[in-house]
């Protein structure tokens, strides 16, 4: 793993009070007006596994725009609905849409949805992974109910209606909880650079939520096994011993030698509040 380690720097200012970003919000799209019921929630929430009751809610509408809020607490968790009248903006999902690893079909029932709610983490548990268990609490809670789909923007990553339950399974926790899976919680992406799709940067992105770095590698479409590999080793040592990788550091993960720099090809298309490090195979003489 890395030969050089560097102390957690304070966030950028896009904080809440435990220091962790504050972009823990998915959009959840739906194919008519959803309701926010309550009960309904409540019972989606139960037949999911939640164990936590008292369940408490608040609902207040905003007549000026139409939007009501829903506020959602349970389990030490504060989150907050709040139902739109109007679609999502179809420019505004592209990247997410088109990086998701989903069935055409799916992603074409997403674009074509007719309402949208926000779901938000307000407050609660300082631990990123917990946070995002309940986004997907709250959302599998609307399977039954039109959901298509939830777009995660930050991470470039959607994830259709009718996976959401397969998630909160015992097992499927568990894991989640050793190592965040990315294509999940997290985005792992790739970013064809050329016409006839050989050339591809993979990258992950959202990892920033845990306070570490994001990760990019050039290479072909046949080294996207590798290179999800190689970013959940890097993702899970940082995670553990809870450092983040500098330009110019090196690692030997697995059978590789690393290099890491930064980002030189759009780098606005890779800023994230930790930074993203682009992954160069090196020969162990050139480590030092």
């Amino acid at each position: 793993m890395p030969t050089d380690q560097t102390e957690h720097p304070e966030p950028v200012d896009e904080s809440d009070a435990t220091g962790l970003p504050d972009d823990f919000e998915w959009q959840l799209l739906f194919d008519s007006a959803p309701e926010l019921d309550a009960e309904l929630i409540r019972a989606g929430l139960l037949a999911h596994g939640l164990k936590a009751d008292p369940i408490l809610f608040s609902v207040v509408t905003h007549e000026d725009d139409g939007d009501s809020h829903l506020s959602i607490d349970f389990d030490g968790h504060f989150l907050v609905l709040i139902r739109s009248p109007q679609p999502f903006p179809a420019q505004a999902m592209t990247m997410a849409l088109d990086s998701a690893n989903l069935p055409a079909a799916d992603k074409s029932a997403m674009r074509k949805h007719k309402h949208h709610m926000v779901l938000e983490y307000r407050s609660g548990w300082d631990d990123p992974t917990e946070r995002m268990i309940a986004m997907l609490r709250v959302a599998a809670a609307f399977t039954r109910h039109k959901l298509l789909g939830v777009l995660d923007l930050p991470a470039w990553n959607a994830l259709a209606a009718a996976r959401l339950p397969t998630y909160l399974k015992a097992q499927a926790l568990a894991e989640m909880r050793r190592l965040p899976p990315l294509g999940v919680l997290a985005g792992f992406v790739k970013l064809f650079k050329t016409e006839d799709r050989k050339e591809v940067c993979f990258c992950t992105k959202g990892l920033h939520r845990w306070c570490v770095n994001d990760f990019a590698m050039n290479g072909k479409l046949k080294d996207a096994e590798e290179a999800y590999r190689l970013f959940e080793d890097l993702f899970a040592h940082s995670l553990t011993l809870q450092y983040l990788i500098a330009p110019g550091h090196t690692a030997e993960v697995g059978k590789c030698i690393l290099r890491f720099s930064e980002v030189s090809d759009y780098p606005e298309m890779f800023a994230t509040p930790f930074g993203t490090l682009l992954l160069e195979k090196i020969k162990r003489a050139a480590m030092h």
